[in-house]
C-alpha cells in the first residue's frame, strides 16, 4: 500500500464513520520530525494532491515525533508550505527542556502548541499574548515522565493564571490507555475544578478547533445547554 492508498483508505473511512456514527471528524496528517526532511515535504505535497477531493476534513498538519531527534529548522520550508496553502500548524513545542528551539518555534508561529511542558513564563506570555493555546496532555506527561505527577503538572500554572489559552487533550488515547472524558475527569478531581472550569475547558476546545465556523457552531448546539459535571 503507497501512502496515497493509506491516507485515501483513512480518508474514506472518516467519511463512511461520519454517516453512520454521530462524530465530527477532522484529520491533521502528521510530520515526524525523526524521519528526513524529503519525506516532510512528500508529506505536505501529498495532502495538498488530496485538499480538492478532501478539504472539508484535513485542516492542518501536525509536527511531533521524537523531541530529541531532528532540528526544527529543516523542517521549517515544509511547514512554510503547508501554511501557504492555508493549512492550519499544530506544533509540538517544549516537551523538553530545549529553550532556543521553543524560541524558533514561537517566532515560526503556530495555531496550537502541543504539550508545551518546558515554556517559560516569558514564553507562555508571548503564546498567551498571540492567542495561541497550549494542548495540555496530564495522562500523557506524567506516563511519559516529562512532569514528576498530576499535581506539578504546568496545565495547573497555565489555568489559574490565564496566561494562555489552555486545553485538556489525550496525546495518543490508545497509546496512553486515557479518553477526553477521563482526562476531564482526572482535571476535576486533582485541580478542584468546578462545572464551570469545565465549561470554560470544553469551550476553549471548541474554539480553538481547526473547523469551518459551520462546524463550531453545529457542536456548540450540541453541547449547549452545558452541563458537563463529572
Amino acid at each position: 500500500m503507497s501512502k496515497m492508498d493509506y491516507m485515501v483508505c483513512v480518508l474514506e473511512t472518516i467519511i463512511e464513520s461520519m454517516k453512520t456514527e454521530k462524530i465530527l471528524v477532522r484529520l491533521l496528517p502528521s510530520i515526524d520530525r525523526a524521519a528526513d526532511v524529503a519525506e516532510a515535504m512528500d508529506t505536505v505535497n501529498l495532502v495538498l494532491e488530496l485538499l480538492p477531493k478532501y478539504d472539508n476534513i484535513i485542516t492542518g498538519i501536525d509536527f511531533s515525533g521524537n523531541p530529541k531527534v531532528g532540528k526544527f529548522e529543516y523542517f521549517m520550508p515544509a511547514l512554510t508550505k503547508a501554511r501557504q496553502h492555508h493549512l492550519k500548524l499544530a506544533i509540538h513545542c517544549g516537551e523538553i527542556d530545549n529553550p532556543s528551539e521553543i524560541d524558533q518555534m514561537i517566532q515560526f508561529g503556530m495555531d496550537r502548541c502541543g504539550h508545551g511542558t518546558f515554556l517559560s513564563e516569558t514564553q507562555l506570555q508571548e503564546l498567551g499574548s498571540k492567542k495561541i493555546p497550549i494542548e495540555c496532555c496530564l495522562t500523557s506527561n506524567v506516563k511519559c515522565r516529562t512532569v514528576n505527577g498530576y499535581e506539578d503538572h504546568h496545565f495547573k500554572h497555565i489555568f489559574n493564571s490565564k496566561v494562555a489559552p489552555v486545553i485538556l487533550c489525550t496525546d495518543d488515547c490508545g497509546v496512553f490507555d486515557t479518553t477526553l472524558s477521563k482526562e476531564f475527569a482526572l482535571a476535576q478531581q486533582i485541580y478542584n475544578l468546578t462545572n464551570d472550569d469545565l465549561d470554560y475547558l470544553l469551550m476553549m476546545g471548541l474554539e480553538n478547533a481547526f473547523l469551518e465556523n459551520r462546524d463550531r457552531i453545529y457542536l456548540l448546539k450540541e453541547i449547549s445547554p452545558p452541563n458537563y459535571g463529572i
